[in-house]
């Protein structure tokens, strides 16, 4: 007596199979993108439940935050550090993009012209910037 073999599995089985496995990603995905604010809105919820009315380190640090942030010079010094903080990322930035362009424009463009020895140049810089005579 032989054992029963199963039927062999067709391309829809197959294809029936994908559409399950891609229903179950996406709802798992979706409670993961939307779920997370939800759970985290709740226990903000419950802290203060239980802190309602109740004198904690926590109160006195933020009138204490209340009281510093409030001063005008404080503020001031604060906008005047993020301000320059922020300019100076986004010029090492600016600089850290342009060194890698000029790092990869090399390779690319010898095997442009030895594919292509008549390709004509979009006039670019090195560094991927407009050229000079161009900005006029």
């Amino acid at each position: 007596m032989t054992p029963v073999q199963p039927p062999p599995r067709t391309e829809a089985d197959y294809r029936l199979s994908y559409k399950r496995i891609d229903a179950v990603v996406t709802v798992v995905k979706t409670v993961c993108m939307y779920g997370w604010p939800v759970l985290c809105t709740y226990f903000l919820y419950r802290i203060a439940a239980v802190l309602a009315g109740k004198t904690t380190l926590a109160s006195f640090a933020m009138s204490v935050a209340i009281a510093v942030l409030g001063n005008d010079k404080v503020m001031k010094t604060i906008y005047i550090v993020l301000t320059g903080g922020s300019i100076a990322y986004g010029a090492g930035q600016r600089r850290l993009r342009r060194r890698e362009i000029k790092r990869h424009t090399a390779r690319p463009r010898e095997l442009e012209k030895l594919i292509d020895p008549g390709r004509s140049s979009s006039g670019l810089t090195s560094e991927g910037t407009t050229r000079p005579e161009d900005r006029e």
